[in-house]
C-alpha cells in the first residue's frame, strides 16, 4: 500500500490533467447520488479523497453539517474549506480507527480497487447510520486489460457479480458498469499517461521494443477502462 501511496504523491502535479476517466467517474457518481433525491446529509465521509477533486463538486450540490475527507497520503494542505475535516487514514487498517463514527453518506471515487474490497465493503456498513447511503465508484474486470496482456502486471479487479456478493449488509443495491477507451499517439504516450495519473501498477518493468510494438500494432495505442458505480443503503435493523 505504501508503494501505491508514493505513486500518487509523485503524480500529484499531473493527476488532474491526466486522470480523464476519473473525472468522468466523479461526475457520474454525483449524478447517481443526486438521483437519490436527498439534498442534505448531516455527516459525510469521503475516503481516498486525494486533493479534494470529488469533494469540491459534491459540496456544491449537496448540503451537509460535517464533512470528513480522508486519504492514505496527507493532502491536508489542499483543504481550504473550514467546514471540512481532513484525516490521514489507511483504509486497509480501518478497524484501527475507533474514533470514526457513523455517517449518513460514505462516498469515494476510484479508490476501492487499491484496497481489499472483500474486507472493506462489508466493514463500511458499520460506519453508516440506518438507511445511510454508500456511493462508490471503482474499476471492473476489463480495466486496463491491454496493460496486463502486455506486461503481466495489473490489479486483481472484481467483476459486478463479485461486488454484488459483497453487499449483503446493504439494501437497494445498484451496480452499473461502463467501458471507456482512451487512444494515444504512441506507446510511450500511453505509458506516460499511466505514470502521470498515479495508476501505474507496473513497478520498474522494462518496456522492451516487443512490448511497445505489440502496444502499437495489436492494441493501436489504446487503453480500456471499466468504471463501476455502487449505490446502496444500509439495511434498517428490525426490533
Amino acid at each position: 500500500m505504501d508503494k501505491v501511496a508514493n505513486n500518487f504523491l509523485k503524480a500529484k502535479d499531473t493527476y488532474e490533467k491526466e486522470a480523464k476517466i476519473q473525472k468522468i467517474m466523479r461526475e457520474r457518481l454525483l449524478k447517481e447520488l443526486l438521483a437519490q433525491k436527498k439534498s442534505h446529509y448531516s455527516r459525510i465521509w469521503e475516503f481516498g479523497s486525494g486533493q479534494d477533486e470529488l469533494g469540491k463538486i459534491i459540496r456544491k450540490h449537496i448540503g451537509y453539517d460535517k464533512y470528513l475527507s480522508s486519504d492514505i497520503n496527507d493532502y491536508g494542505v489542499y483543504y481550504k474549506d473550514k467546514n471540512v475535516n481532513f484525516k490521514t487514514i489507511d483504509m486497509n487498517k480501518i478497524s484501527d480507527f475507533s474514533d470514526i463514527s457513523k455517517f449518513d453518506l460514505i462516498i469515494s471515487n476510484a479508490c476501492l480497487q487499491w484496497l481489499d474490497a472483500r474486507k472493506i465493503l462489508p466493514l463500511l456498513s458499520d460506519h453508516l447510520k440506518e438507511n445511510g447511503i454508500l456511493a462508490i465508484s471503482t474499476f471492473g474486470k476489463e480495466n486496463l486489460k491491454q496493460v496486463y496482456d502486455l506486461t503481466g502486471f495489473g490489479l486483481s479487479y472484481l467483476d459486478v457479480d463479485e461486488l454484488q456478493s459483497l453487499c449483503k449488509s446493504y439494501k437497494d443495491v445498484k451496480i452499473k458498469s461502463e467501458l471507456h477507451e482512451l487512444k494515444f499517439n504512441s506507446p510511450i504516450e500511453l505509458f506516460r499517461h499511466l505514470k502521470n495519473s498515479g495508476v501505474n501498477s507496473l513497478g520498474n518493468i522494462y518496456l522492451s521494443k516487443s512490448i511497445l510494438a505489440k502496444c502499437e500494432n495489436e492494441f493501436k495505442n489504446t487503453l480500456t477502462y471499466e468504471s463501476v458505480y455502487i449505490i446502496a443503503k444500509k439495511i434498517t435493523c428490525k426490533i
